[in-house]
């Protein structure tokens, strides 16, 4: 069991609107990291993963702890190397070697009380 039927179908819950922006990439080439923008309809929840970049998944998504909570609007995401990993330790020696890395982003954004949506970015971390 569990669950009521519906009957006509008539009403239809209003469900935010999950879509969202990847807008422009704004590097800070010292410290080796980059900023995406994202650009959010409302309130909920972002989070972001990659192999080799410091993770903020969501719950949801890779069984992360860590998200961040957006107003919406634009908001700053941090992509920078990992700490851990086989896939972090490639990307940080890139870094230190050839000056640059690229790294694919899973940006997913879930609104209140809406559903999860994801899009991917591919990033070019630069180290000078």
């Amino acid at each position: 069991g569990g669950g009521s039927g519906g009957g006509g179908g008539a009403f239809v819950a209003q469900v935010p609107s999950n879509a969202f922006e990847l807008g422009k990439l704004k590097r800070n080439k010292k410290k080796g990291i980059a900023f995406l923008i994202a650009e959010f309809p409302g309130p909920g929840q972002a989070g972001w993963e990659g192999k080799g970049v410091k993770e903020f998944g969501l719950a949801a998504t890779a069984g992360a702890r860590k998200s961040i909570a957006v107003q919406g609007g634009r908001v700053k995401l941090k992509i920078k190397p990992g700490k851990k990993g086989k896939r972090a330790r490639k990307v940080r020696r890139a870094l230190e070697r050839k000056g640059k890395a690229k790294v694919k982003v899973l940006v997913t954004y879930v609104p209140t009380g809406g559903l999860a949506n994801t899009q991917a970015r591919k990033v070019k971390l630069i180290k000078k």
